[in-house]
Parts: structure tokens; C-alpha cells; sequence
């Protein structure tokens, strides 16, 4: 834990040293959590709270936690109340970006700055080991042949003549495959299941 903390503040004196603006200057920091107390976000804002107070670099820093709706909540709040405010920063990572599209966010990534990327993790998606789907890029293709199926013989499909006839990627098409850019996706096969593995990230924001 030592070392993790101690990464973690040369990671945030290294991006004020390259903003011009050096994190020793700083009388205090407001890190905020775009989730409840005890996830990820949460773990790694108060993980980099300690590194910064132990190194001595801000000598008071506080997190607080506004969670719901994948983030978006947070980074809501984030945008309207911490503009221009250089002892502020926000963690995020992946999750929102799905949540802002599914929410319907009104605020989105763009309208914020990242400045350091913090940790990185693995997402995994499990198969019984006598499933006949063996990589992530077969599992994409049943699933989106359902989709289609289910569109076809629903009320769109019956009201619309020729509605969702286009076909699903195949299972080798590289585009197919939303972590293909990850350059850190894989696949582990165990005795019961099967694991394929997608790479994320968190990372520290500012407005």
C-alpha cells in the first residue's frame, strides 16, 4: 500500500509540474466521488487522499461522495459547482461513460479535463465451459442475432415491412469487438468456465 500511495503522489506532482501550477502551492484539494463510500472510485479517491497528505504535497485534502445513476450524478455536480477551481478534481472511469449514454446525461465527458490515469483493472465476462461460445466476439454476435430476431418478430418487425433485416457482425470481424483497442483483452479458460477479459481504467478529472 506504501508503494501504491507513494506512485500515486508522484502521479499528481508530476501533472502540476507539467500544468504549471505545482501541487505544493495548494493549501488544501477537494477530490470528489462520483459513487458511495467503499467502491472502487471511492477507494482509490481516499487512497490518493493518503498519498497526498503523507508526501506532504497538499496539507489538507477532502473527499466527498455524491453517488447515483453510474456517476453521472456526480460528474453533474462536478461540472455546474467546480469550474475554474484549481483545488478540485473528480475520479471517474468506464462505468460512466456507459451510464452517460443509458442516462441520458445532460453533462458529458468532454466538458472536463483528464489529468492523470490512476490505476487500471480487468472487467470479466464468464461462460459455463460447455458453452459453445469461446470468445467475446462469438458472444457479441449471438447476442446481437437475438436482438435482431427479436425485432423481426415483435411489433416493429410485423408493422414494418423489412425492419432489422441487416446482419449481425461475424465472429471474426476485428470491428466486431469493442475492447480490440484495449490492447489488454484475453481470455483464460478454467474447469468450469470459460473468462474472457476487458481492460479499464480509473482516472482523475478537472473542470
Amino acid at each position: 500500500m506504501k508503494n501504491i500511495r507513494f506512485t500515486l503522489a508522484c502521479a499528481l506532482a508530476t501533472v502540476a509540474l507539467l500544468t504549471g501550477a505545482p501541487a505544493q502551492a495548494l493549501e488544501s484539494l477537494k477530490i470528489l466521488v462520483p459513487a458511495a463510500p467503499g467502491g472502487g472510485w471511492d477507494q482509490t479517491g481516499r487512497a490518493l487522499q493518503a498519498a497526498i497528505q503523507s508526501e506532504k504535497i497538499v496539507p489538507k485534502v477532502t473527499v466527498d461522495n455524491k453517488g447515483g445513476a453510474g456517476g453521472t450524478i456526480g460528474l453533474a455536480q462536478f461540472v455546474s459547482s467546480s469550474k475554474g477551481d484549481p483545488n478540485a478534481m473528480m475520479m471517474g472511469g468506464m462505468v460512466m461513460v456507459g451510464a452517460i449514454i443509458s442516462n441520458k446525461s445532460p453533462v458529458n465527458l468532454t466538458q472536463v479535463t483528464p489529468i492523470a490515469r490512476l490505476t487500471g483493472e480487468y472487467e470479466v465476462v464468464v461462460v459455463p465451459a460447455s458453452s459453445k461460445i469461446q470468445t467475446l466476439k462469438e458472444l457479441i454476435h449471438q447476442r446481437t442475432e437475438k436482438v435482431l430476431s427479436d425485432l423481426r418478430e415483435g411489433p416493429i418487425g410485423r408493422l414494418i415491412p423489412g425492419a432489422a433485416k441487416s446482419e449481425p457482425p461475424k465472429p471474426g470481424e476485428a470491428a466486431a469487438d469493442p475492447v480490440a483497442d484495449n490492447g489488454a483483452a484475453g481470455s483464460v479458460v478454467g474447469a468450469n468456465a470459460r473468462v474472457e477479459t476487458a481492460a479499464r481504467s480509473s482516472t482523475a478529472v478537472r473542470v
